[in-house]
């Protein structure tokens, strides 16, 4: 019976981690690309991006475990925004898109915010 009580507060502690995973790596995207921008301490930048980083087979494995464990569409939404970022971040890193680090920083935001408007709009015109 104590087994069966773990095995189930375990469970619930990973689908919650998998829950706010998504929200807490866009977060810290966002964080950590501002401090890199803003010059404030590269050491932070670097351990946030340790800590929080993201890559594309992580961004998969949420996207995965949301399917399997039926997590609501806006979920995936911010994984699907998350993965956008990471690619336009990888695609900047290996090919220099030709602009400013603060447009580059101002589009992250903006892949955000279309991401946010439509997590929205599914929120108040659908009723799922």
């Amino acid at each position: 019976m104590l087994s069966f009580l773990l095995l189930m507060n375990t469970k619930q502690i990973f689908v919650l981690t998998i829950k706010y995973t998504p929200i807490i790596m866009m977060v810290s995207f966002f964080t950590n690309n501002l401090i890199f921008y803003f010059g404030l301490s590269e050491r932070l930048s670097y351990y946030l991006d340790y800590f929080f980083g993201n890559s594309i087979l992580f961004t998969l494995l949420l996207y995965i475990c949301s399917s399997t464990f039926g997590l609501c569409n806006w979920h995936r939404l911010i994984i699907t925004a998350n993965l956008i970022n990471l690619l336009i971040a990888i695609y900047d890193r290996e090919f220099h898109i030709p602009i400013k680090d603060l447009e580059l920083l101002i589009l992250y935001f903006i892949v955000a915010t279309i991401f946010l408007f439509i997590i929205l709009f599914n929120r108040f015109t659908r009723r799922t």
